[in-house]
């Protein structure tokens, strides 16, 4: 199976350079306590914390997924005779793409990041100086981390061996994926269909859920003799067996790039329609109160 993802589709004609930005090591420190008034008991204030959270305004693009390397809370402040209680430290807070996860120096998961909104804390400000620490305040954690982005993809190809999946991923994006006259160029191919009434039984064992997708069937490779032929019998073949409900049936060439807006457009409204469909089934969830 071979994934589309949705920055794909909206990207038209020329060449992009790899630079793909998928994963940036951080610096993160938390701010240190202020120091607390042992005369009066005054207590100082927190250091503030550092977050990471998964923004929608951050796009796993080159030129938004780029961030400075360090990262630094604001300090508590110190107690003092007209405010006893020092002010706490200002946090900060770390925007990045829906999907990123975040990796600590060990390899250990710290936490993935595929809710919009997510926010995790990763650097604790210190405590501010009381009569526990001799009213000194404590340094706020500091770390290093890995932010590593998983590229989320909305479409995915499914389809015959040679069937033109690679070529039709090269004439809808920019990507350039190996083509050759033989089947199985692409490497590690996930899910291999052999005929429609399998088709749904191949992507139950893949994954279940993907049975319940949203689908469409693009007939590809018109431009060969014959192809009028067999596209009148498989769309026969197709009503008969009725293996999964498909949202539509469009004809293309992928290597002739006929079709492919067409394909596009009807991809870029369906992935729309259902995710205006499940936002509002959230919605209906959460009920008139929020």
């Amino acid at each position: 199976m071979v994934a589309l993802g949705r920055l794909m589709l909206s990207q038209r004609g020329g060449k992009v350079k790899n630079q793909f930005i998928d994963k940036l090591r951080i610096y993160a420190k938390g701010g240190s306590g202020g120091q607390g008034h042992p005369s009066y008991g005054g207590v100082g204030g927190k250091g503030g914390n550092v977050y990471v959270e998964s923004s929608s305004k951050m796009t796993s693009t080159p030129q938004t997924f780029t961030l400075p390397k360090r990262f630094k809370a604001k300090e508590g402040e110190n107690s003092r005779l007209r405010c006893l209680q020092g002010a706490r430290g200002n946090d900060v807070i770390i925007p990045v793409p829906l999907g990123v996860c975040i990796v600590d120096d060990k390899r250990n998961v710290v936490a993935d990041l595929d809710k919009l909104g997510q926010r995790v804390l990763v650097a604790d400000g210190g405590n501010g100086g009381n009569s526990e620490n001799d009213w000194k305040g404590t340094m706020g954690q500091t770390l290093s981390l890995n932010l590593e982005l998983k590229l989320i993809a909305d479409v995915g190809f499914v389809g015959f061996p040679n069937a033109g999946k690679s070529t039709l991923l090269k004439a809808m994006s920019r990507s350039e994926p190996k083509i050759a006259e033989y089947p199985f160029t692409t490497i590690r191919p996930q899910v291999g269909v052999c005929q429609f009434s399998d088709l749904r039984q191949e992507l139950e064992l893949y994954k279940q859920h993907l049975v319940e997708k949203p689908a469409i069937v693009a007939f590809n490779k018109l431009d060969m003799e014959g192809a009028g032929e067999r596209l009148e019998e498989a769309l026969e073949l197709l009503k008969a067996e009725q293996p999964i409900i498909f949202k539509d049936i469009i004809s293309i060439s992928a290597k002739e790039h006929s079709g492919i807006e067409k394909l596009k457009t009807r991809i870029r409204e369906i992935i729309d329609d259902e995710t205006e469909r499940e936002e509002d089934g959230e919605e209906n969830m959460e009920g008139p109160g929020g």
